[in-house]
Protein backbone atom coordinates (compact mmCIF):
# COMPACT_ATOMS: atom_id res chain seq x y z
CA UNK A 1 0.00 0.00 0.00
CA UNK A 2 1.22 3.61 -1.24
CA UNK A 3 0.92 6.85 0.02
CA UNK A 4 -2.81 8.25 -1.21
CA UNK A 5 -4.40 4.63 -1.09
CA UNK A 6 -2.38 3.38 -3.78
CA UNK A 7 -1.68 -0.23 -4.53
CA UNK A 8 1.37 -1.41 -6.12
CA UNK A 9 3.21 -4.74 -7.51
CA UNK A 10 6.53 -5.75 -8.02
CA UNK A 11 8.53 -8.99 -8.42
CA UNK A 12 10.99 -10.42 -5.93
CA UNK A 13 13.86 -7.93 -6.14
CA UNK A 14 12.71 -6.15 -8.38
CA UNK A 15 11.24 -2.11 -8.56
CA UNK A 16 7.58 -1.14 -8.01
CA UNK A 17 6.54 -0.39 -11.36
CA UNK A 18 2.92 -1.82 -11.40
CA UNK A 19 0.12 -0.79 -10.03
CA UNK A 20 -3.81 -1.66 -9.46
CA UNK A 21 -6.26 -0.27 -11.80
CA UNK A 22 -9.53 -1.81 -11.12
CA UNK A 23 -11.50 -5.06 -10.27
CA UNK A 24 -13.17 -7.15 -12.60
CA UNK A 25 -14.21 -9.55 -10.71
CA UNK A 26 -14.59 -10.75 -6.96
CA UNK A 27 -16.03 -14.28 -5.56
CA UNK A 28 -15.45 -13.65 -1.72
CA UNK A 29 -13.39 -16.67 -0.40
CA UNK A 30 -12.64 -18.16 -3.74
CA UNK A 31 -10.84 -15.56 -6.51
CA UNK A 32 -10.98 -12.07 -7.33
CA UNK A 33 -9.71 -10.82 -10.74
CA UNK A 34 -8.05 -7.00 -11.05
CA UNK A 35 -6.45 -4.93 -13.80
CA UNK A 36 -2.99 -3.81 -13.17
CA UNK A 37 -1.14 -1.02 -14.96
CA UNK A 38 1.81 -3.40 -16.28
CA UNK A 39 2.96 -6.61 -16.65
CA UNK A 40 5.15 -7.68 -14.16
CA UNK A 41 8.49 -9.29 -15.21
CA UNK A 42 9.00 -12.69 -14.40
CA UNK A 43 12.64 -14.64 -14.35
CA UNK A 44 11.04 -18.22 -14.79
CA UNK A 45 9.07 -16.56 -18.24
CA UNK A 46 12.22 -14.63 -19.40
CA UNK A 47 14.29 -17.99 -19.00
CA UNK A 48 14.76 -19.43 -22.73
CA UNK A 49 12.81 -22.67 -23.60
CA UNK A 50 14.53 -25.83 -24.80
CA UNK A 51 14.56 -25.77 -29.11
CA UNK A 52 11.79 -27.75 -30.46
CA UNK A 53 15.01 -29.85 -32.50
CA UNK A 54 16.71 -30.69 -29.12
CA UNK A 55 13.84 -33.22 -27.96
CA UNK A 56 15.48 -36.58 -27.53
CA UNK A 57 12.82 -38.75 -29.10
CA UNK A 58 14.54 -41.72 -29.01
CA UNK A 59 14.89 -41.68 -25.68
CA UNK A 60 10.84 -41.02 -24.62
CA UNK A 61 10.05 -43.86 -26.96
CA UNK A 62 12.99 -45.74 -25.24
CA UNK A 63 11.48 -45.09 -21.93
CA UNK A 64 7.81 -45.60 -22.79
CA UNK A 65 7.48 -48.76 -24.39
CA UNK A 66 8.86 -48.43 -28.09
CA UNK A 67 12.07 -49.08 -27.57
CA UNK A 68 12.74 -51.57 -30.26
CA UNK A 69 11.12 -48.89 -32.75
CA UNK A 70 13.54 -46.46 -30.92
CA UNK A 71 16.65 -48.35 -32.03
CA UNK A 72 15.37 -49.39 -35.21
CA UNK A 73 15.11 -45.62 -35.58
CA UNK A 74 18.30 -45.14 -34.71
CA UNK A 75 20.23 -47.35 -37.05
CA UNK A 76 18.54 -45.36 -39.94
CA UNK A 77 20.55 -42.38 -40.20
CA UNK A 78 18.05 -41.16 -43.34
CA UNK A 79 14.83 -41.43 -40.77
CA UNK A 80 16.72 -40.62 -37.64
CA UNK A 81 17.74 -37.51 -39.53
CA UNK A 82 14.37 -36.83 -40.78
CA UNK A 83 12.30 -36.74 -37.64
CA UNK A 84 14.65 -34.41 -36.06
CA UNK A 85 14.10 -31.85 -38.54
CA UNK A 86 10.25 -32.06 -38.68
CA UNK A 87 9.93 -31.90 -34.80
CA UNK A 88 10.04 -28.15 -35.07
CA UNK A 89 7.63 -27.81 -37.57
CA UNK A 90 5.15 -30.26 -35.37
CA UNK A 91 5.08 -33.88 -36.27
CA UNK A 92 3.23 -37.01 -34.54
CA UNK A 93 4.77 -40.15 -34.28
CA UNK A 94 2.99 -44.02 -34.27
CA UNK A 95 5.50 -45.79 -32.86
CA UNK A 96 4.53 -49.71 -32.29
CA UNK A 97 5.16 -51.32 -29.01
CA UNK A 98 7.90 -53.65 -28.62
CA UNK A 99 5.94 -56.80 -28.87
CA UNK A 100 4.56 -55.71 -32.03
CA UNK A 101 7.91 -54.50 -33.60
CA UNK A 102 9.68 -57.51 -32.28
CA UNK A 103 7.76 -59.81 -34.60
CA UNK A 104 7.82 -57.49 -37.72
CA UNK A 105 11.81 -57.13 -37.67
CA UNK A 106 12.48 -59.93 -39.64
CA UNK A 107 9.82 -58.62 -42.70
CA UNK A 108 11.70 -55.10 -41.65
CA UNK A 109 14.87 -56.66 -42.48
CA UNK A 110 14.02 -57.94 -45.29
CA UNK A 111 13.83 -54.15 -46.86
CA UNK A 112 16.57 -52.52 -49.32
CA UNK A 113 17.87 -49.43 -47.49
CA UNK A 114 15.78 -46.73 -48.96
CA UNK A 115 12.22 -49.10 -48.35
CA UNK A 116 13.64 -49.30 -44.69
CA UNK A 117 13.95 -45.61 -44.51
CA UNK A 118 10.29 -44.94 -46.76
CA UNK A 119 8.96 -47.04 -43.88
CA UNK A 120 10.40 -45.55 -40.78
CA UNK A 121 9.31 -41.90 -42.13
CA UNK A 122 5.60 -43.68 -43.26
CA UNK A 123 5.26 -43.92 -39.18
CA UNK A 124 5.39 -39.99 -38.72
CA UNK A 125 2.76 -37.19 -39.56
CA UNK A 126 4.40 -33.55 -40.42
CA UNK A 127 1.61 -31.83 -37.98
CA UNK A 128 1.29 -31.80 -34.25
CA UNK A 129 -1.90 -33.71 -33.47
CA UNK A 130 -3.03 -33.62 -29.81
CA UNK A 131 -5.21 -36.39 -28.73
CA UNK A 132 -8.34 -34.17 -29.02
CA UNK A 133 -7.46 -33.40 -32.76
CA UNK A 134 -7.01 -37.09 -33.56
CA UNK A 135 -10.49 -37.93 -31.87
CA UNK A 136 -12.17 -35.04 -34.03
CA UNK A 137 -10.43 -35.26 -37.57
CA UNK A 138 -11.47 -38.31 -39.49
CA UNK A 139 -9.81 -39.20 -43.19
CA UNK A 140 -6.33 -39.80 -44.71
CA UNK A 141 -3.12 -37.73 -43.57
CA UNK A 142 0.10 -37.51 -45.62
CA UNK A 143 3.20 -38.74 -43.36
CA UNK A 144 6.85 -38.12 -43.64
CA UNK A 145 7.43 -40.55 -46.22
CA UNK A 146 4.77 -38.92 -48.72
CA UNK A 147 6.38 -37.79 -52.10
CA UNK A 148 4.81 -36.87 -55.03
CA UNK A 149 3.55 -40.15 -56.89
CA UNK A 150 4.44 -41.98 -53.31
CA UNK A 151 1.40 -40.58 -51.61
CA UNK A 152 2.48 -42.84 -48.36
CA UNK A 153 -0.93 -42.07 -46.92
CA UNK A 154 -2.77 -43.45 -43.74
CA UNK A 155 -6.22 -42.66 -42.32
CA UNK A 156 -7.69 -41.86 -39.53
CA UNK A 157 -10.95 -43.25 -37.64
CA UNK A 158 -12.56 -42.63 -34.50
CA UNK A 159 -15.05 -44.60 -32.25
CA UNK A 160 -15.82 -42.73 -29.37
CA UNK A 161 -12.77 -42.81 -27.13
CA UNK A 162 -10.80 -45.43 -29.69
CA UNK A 163 -8.40 -44.03 -32.21
CA UNK A 164 -7.52 -46.14 -35.02
CA UNK A 165 -5.21 -45.97 -38.03
CA UNK A 166 -6.05 -47.45 -41.09
CA UNK A 167 -3.99 -48.77 -44.42
CA UNK A 168 -5.02 -50.54 -47.44
CA UNK A 169 -3.03 -53.32 -45.70
CA UNK A 170 -4.29 -53.59 -41.73
CA UNK A 171 -5.79 -51.47 -38.88
CA UNK A 172 -3.96 -50.47 -35.77
CA UNK A 173 -5.17 -49.01 -32.27
CA UNK A 174 -3.31 -45.99 -30.16
CA UNK A 175 -2.84 -48.06 -26.85
CA UNK A 176 -0.81 -45.29 -24.89
CA UNK A 177 0.34 -41.50 -25.38
CA UNK A 178 4.05 -41.46 -24.63
CA UNK A 179 4.02 -37.06 -24.73
CA UNK A 180 1.72 -34.80 -25.85
CA UNK A 181 3.23 -30.95 -25.61
CA UNK A 182 2.99 -29.05 -28.63
CA UNK A 183 4.93 -29.30 -31.45
CA UNK A 184 5.27 -33.02 -30.40
CA UNK A 185 3.02 -35.78 -29.90
CA UNK A 186 3.97 -39.79 -29.75
CA UNK A 187 1.79 -42.28 -29.35
CA UNK A 188 1.97 -46.34 -29.38
CA UNK A 189 0.08 -48.50 -31.31
CA UNK A 190 -0.89 -52.17 -30.85
CA UNK A 191 0.67 -53.30 -34.06
CA UNK A 192 2.85 -51.81 -36.95
CA UNK A 193 0.93 -49.99 -40.07
CA UNK A 194 1.97 -51.16 -42.69
CA UNK A 195 2.01 -49.17 -46.09
CA UNK A 196 0.49 -50.40 -49.19
CA UNK A 197 3.27 -49.16 -51.34
CA UNK A 198 5.37 -51.47 -49.60
CA UNK A 199 4.07 -54.43 -48.26
CA UNK A 200 1.62 -54.76 -51.31
CA UNK A 201 4.31 -54.80 -53.84
CA UNK A 202 6.42 -57.33 -51.72
CA UNK A 203 3.16 -60.06 -51.85
CA UNK A 204 3.70 -59.76 -55.69
CA UNK A 205 6.71 -59.90 -55.90
CA UNK A 206 6.64 -63.64 -53.26
CA UNK A 207 3.76 -64.71 -55.71
CA UNK A 208 6.04 -63.98 -58.74
CA UNK A 209 8.57 -66.00 -57.49
CA UNK A 210 6.72 -68.91 -57.20
CA UNK A 211 7.56 -71.59 -59.54
CA UNK A 212 4.49 -72.08 -62.28
CA UNK A 213 3.79 -75.10 -63.70
CA UNK A 214 5.44 -76.57 -66.97
CA UNK A 215 4.24 -77.64 -69.71
CA UNK A 216 5.70 -81.19 -69.28
CA UNK A 217 4.55 -81.05 -65.57
CA UNK A 218 0.66 -80.58 -67.50
CA UNK A 219 1.78 -83.64 -69.90
CA UNK A 220 2.69 -85.90 -67.01
CA UNK A 221 -0.29 -85.31 -64.77
CA UNK A 222 -2.35 -88.58 -63.29
CA UNK A 223 -5.24 -88.02 -65.76
CA UNK A 224 -3.45 -89.25 -68.68
CA UNK A 225 -1.17 -91.62 -66.79
CA UNK A 226 -4.34 -93.18 -65.46
CA UNK A 227 -5.76 -93.16 -68.88
CA UNK A 228 -2.76 -95.61 -70.62
CA UNK A 229 -3.17 -98.02 -67.42
CA UNK A 230 -6.27 -98.30 -68.34
CA UNK A 231 -5.71 -99.05 -72.17
CA UNK A 232 -2.78 -101.49 -71.15
CA UNK A 233 -5.24 -103.10 -68.85
CA UNK A 234 -7.79 -104.04 -71.40
CA UNK A 235 -5.21 -105.30 -73.71
CA UNK A 236 -3.35 -107.80 -71.26
CA UNK A 237 -6.67 -108.92 -69.15
CA UNK A 238 -5.45 -112.47 -67.61
CA UNK A 239 -8.35 -114.62 -68.28
CA UNK A 240 -9.16 -117.26 -65.22
CA UNK A 241 -7.13 -119.39 -66.35
CA UNK A 242 -3.84 -117.71 -65.60
CA UNK A 243 -4.35 -119.30 -61.52
CA UNK A 244 -2.80 -122.72 -63.83
CA UNK A 245 -0.01 -120.65 -64.80
CA UNK A 246 -1.23 -120.12 -68.53
CA UNK A 247 -2.06 -116.88 -70.13
CA UNK A 248 -4.79 -116.20 -73.22
CA UNK A 249 -5.71 -113.00 -74.66
CA UNK A 250 -9.43 -112.70 -75.00
CA UNK A 251 -8.99 -111.90 -78.35
CA UNK A 252 -7.16 -115.50 -79.25
CA UNK A 253 -11.10 -116.38 -78.80
CA UNK A 254 -12.29 -115.09 -81.90
CA UNK A 255 -9.33 -116.16 -83.87
CA UNK A 256 -9.69 -119.78 -83.30
CA UNK A 257 -12.73 -120.05 -84.20
CA UNK A 258 -11.99 -118.58 -87.49
CA UNK A 259 -9.14 -120.98 -87.95
CA UNK A 260 -11.66 -124.29 -87.77
CA UNK A 261 -14.02 -122.52 -90.17
CA UNK A 262 -11.05 -122.20 -93.00
CA UNK A 263 -10.01 -125.70 -92.09
CA UNK A 264 -13.88 -127.00 -92.37
CA UNK A 265 -13.85 -124.87 -95.74
CA UNK A 266 -10.49 -126.67 -97.18
CA UNK A 267 -11.85 -129.79 -96.28
CA UNK A 268 -15.15 -129.38 -97.90
CA UNK A 269 -13.09 -128.26 -100.84
CA UNK A 270 -11.15 -131.43 -101.10
CA UNK A 271 -13.67 -133.76 -100.63
CA UNK A 272 -16.01 -131.63 -103.65
CA UNK A 273 -12.68 -132.39 -106.12
CA UNK A 274 -12.40 -135.69 -105.02
CA UNK A 275 -15.92 -136.27 -106.24
CA UNK A 276 -15.49 -134.58 -109.09
CA UNK A 277 -12.27 -136.32 -110.15
CA UNK A 278 -13.79 -139.68 -109.62
CA UNK A 279 -16.84 -139.43 -111.56
CA UNK A 280 -14.31 -138.20 -114.70
CA UNK A 281 -12.51 -141.44 -114.47
CA UNK A 282 -15.53 -143.22 -114.26
CA UNK A 283 -16.84 -141.23 -117.76
CA UNK A 284 -12.97 -142.18 -119.07
CA UNK A 285 -13.23 -146.15 -118.25
CA UNK A 286 -16.56 -146.19 -119.98
CA UNK A 287 -15.59 -144.75 -122.85
CA UNK A 288 -12.26 -147.14 -123.57
CA UNK A 289 -14.67 -150.48 -122.46
CA UNK A 290 -17.50 -149.38 -125.55
CA UNK A 291 -14.25 -148.56 -127.90
CA UNK A 292 -12.78 -151.71 -127.44
CA UNK A 293 -15.85 -153.29 -128.14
Amino acid sequence: MLRGGKVGFRPDGGDMSSFFVKSIEEVPYNISVIQISRILPSDAAAAPTTAPAEMNITRIMSANGCKVFAETLLSNPGASKTYQESVEGGMTVFCPGDDAMKGFLPKYKNLTAPKKEAFLSFLAVPNYYSMAMLRSNNGPMNTLATDGANKFELTVQNDGEKVTLTTRINTVQIVNTLIDEQPLAIYATDKVLLPKELFKALAVEASASAPAPEDGDVADSPIPAKGKAKEKKKKAAPSPDDSFGESHSPAEGPDGDADDESADEASAVRIVGGAKAGFVVGLLCLFASSWLI
